[in-house]
């Protein structure tokens, strides 16, 4: 949770063959092999993985806690190089499952005694899968506790509350319901079908495990 800040995004092309080696390295060796079925992507348009996979990278300030190795801070971007404010887009769920947990009572800014992750939402897909979506806007999550959902359903708009310091979406899996649980173990992410810019074109896939720098178009 946080993050989402500013500078320029990292082309999908710039140190593409190192990314995927070290991430490859890291899913087989870091204790967390399992990848979850395939996942919708939870926006349309284009967008990139601010943050994300893989760990260790000092870069990613998700690294240091456990139940976040696997998180995405996905940013809205223009030309596939400038990230612009996703506020007041429409967020969907990327699976069916139940809704247990959703809050939606904070600003579009930090305020005291917050949930780090702000307005959110907990989509349990599983008996040990557990999706959090956070920094939605206030007052436009369209799920209450106890609803079941299916995938690409709207659940709410883009925001930046919380521990944010850009508008974003912080999206991860873990396999226990409390989010603010930070040691128990994170879980990889599959989402699909996509298409990927190579730095030339949109390149269309049935599913991958995306890695942080990845522009989604």
């Amino acid at each position: 949770m946080g993050g989402g800040g500013g500078g320029e995004m990292r082309s999908i092309y710039r140190g593409s063959i190192l990314r995927w080696f070290v991430g490859l390295i890291f899913v087989l060796l870091g204790g967390q092999t399992a990848v979850a079925q395939t996942l919708q992507l939870p926006f349309q348009g284009t967008w990139a993985a601010l943050q994300g996979p893989p760990c260790p990278n000092s870069g990613n300030h998700h690294c240091s806690t456990p139940n976040q190795q696997f998180a995405y801070d996905f940013v809205a971007v223009a030309g596939f190089n400038h990230p612009v404010s996703c506020i007041g887009r429409p967020l969907f769920s990327p699976t069916g499952g139940q809704v247990v947990s959703a809050l939606d009572m904070y600003p579009n800014y930090a305020v005291p005694n917050m949930h780090p992750a702000g307005n959110h939402v907990v989509i349990q897909r599983s008996p040990n899968e557990f999706i959090l979506m956070a920094h939605f806007s206030p007052g436009t999550i369209s799920v209450a506790v106890g609803q079941q959902v299916t995938a690409g359903q709207q659940v709410g708009l883009c925001g930046n509350s919380g521990q944010s310091t850009f508008p974003h979406l912080h999206i991860h899996m873990q396999p226990t319901v409390d989010v603010l649980n930070f040691g128990t173990p994170g879980m990889p992410m599959n989402f699909g079908p996509l298409s990927l810019w190579n730095g030339t074109a949109c390149v269309p896939l049935a599913s991958h495990l995306l890695r942080a720098g990845d522009h989604l178009c």
